[in-house]
């Protein structure tokens, strides 16, 4: 095999690698980040429900009903 073919066997076979690699950090990132907004979403839901149970008590406490009457 002549010189040329060995470096472009190699730098071929250093791209292949460095793809596979890159890729592979990447979907870890993306993972990490979509269970971030996961739980972001899950603390966002808990204030939500937390500040409705407090307005709710709020009414109730000064009279005044959520229900039609």
């Amino acid at each position: 095999m002549s010189l040329a073919s060995k470096v472009t066997l190699g730098l071929a076979v250093a791209g292949c690698i460095g793809t596979f690699f890159y890729v592979t950090a990447t979907q870890e990132l993306d993972r990490m980040r979509m269970h971030e907004g996961v739980l972001r979403d899950i603390e966002n839901q808990k204030k939500k429900r937390q500040l409705a149970s407090e307005q709710e008590a709020g009414y109730s406490k000064e009279g005044f009903s959520l229900a039609k009457t």
